[in-house]
């Protein structure tokens, strides 16, 4: 065997390899891109879930928040209307300018008008205290 034809199959394998070895680089190049690709699609699918299960809780927690609030608002004007008509009932009752109420009357018609303001006042704070237990959850303990 002579020099050149060394050469010559050395040449052919050398030529041979590395066609063979660019075929290989480039299938698993083409392989592991797939696998990124799957990997990748499969990450991003969880991450989506995720991220609608947490939309998911603030929308409830949204929901729940305001529903909380217009109840909690109607809770406290209910109360403010309780306490302004107890206020009002109070007012009436203990008011100097209207004593001595109804000198002229017998002293009977005295006493029935006075029960009659006294008892209304007494139904007022009975209403109040009722709709402030009832609303005791709403009502911070800081008052």
């Amino acid at each position: 065997m002579d020099f050149t034809a060394v050469l010559k199959i050395a040449s052919v394998i050398i030529v041979s390899l590395g066609g063979a070895g660019a075929i290989i680089v480039a299938l698993t190049n083409f392989i592991a891109n797939k696998i990124a690709k799957r990997l990748e699609d499969k990450y991003q699918l969880k991450l989506d879930k995720e991220l609608e299960k947490y939309k998911a809780t603030l929308e409830r927690r949204t929901y729940v928040t305001k529903n909380q609030f217009d109840l909690e608002l109607e809770t406290y004007r209910k109360i403010t209307r309780g306490v302004f008509e107890f206020t009002v009932a109070l007012n009436t009752t203990i008011e100097k300018k209207d004593y001595p109420r109804n000198e002229g009357k017998s002293p009977d018609k005295k006493i029935e008008e006075e029960s009659y303001i006294y008892h209304k006042m007494i139904i007022k704070a009975s209403n109040l205290q009722e709709l402030l237990y009832a609303n005791a959850a709403f009502i911070p303990k800081q008052l």
